[in-house]
């Protein structure tokens, strides 16, 4: 997402892509987008760690 201009968007495959470029160990999400970080993870095939704030100011890794 493009912080100027939330409007502005990259489409998933766009997303995927990068992060299955970039690697990553954890990606943290809030948790309204943590289903959206899930299927992310599929499309990039890759196996890093999830961490979301959860509405009781927890983290948790999924």
């Amino acid at each position: 997402m493009n912080a100027a201009d939330p409007q502005d968007e990259l489409g998933p495959r766009v997303q995927a892509e990068i992060l299955a470029g970039l690697r990553p160990s954890v990606l943290a999400v809030d948790q309204d987008n943590l289903d959206r970080a899930r299927e992310l993870r599929a499309a990039a095939g890759s196996a890093f760690a999830l961490a979301a704030r959860v509405r009781t100011d927890r983290m948790f890794w999924t």
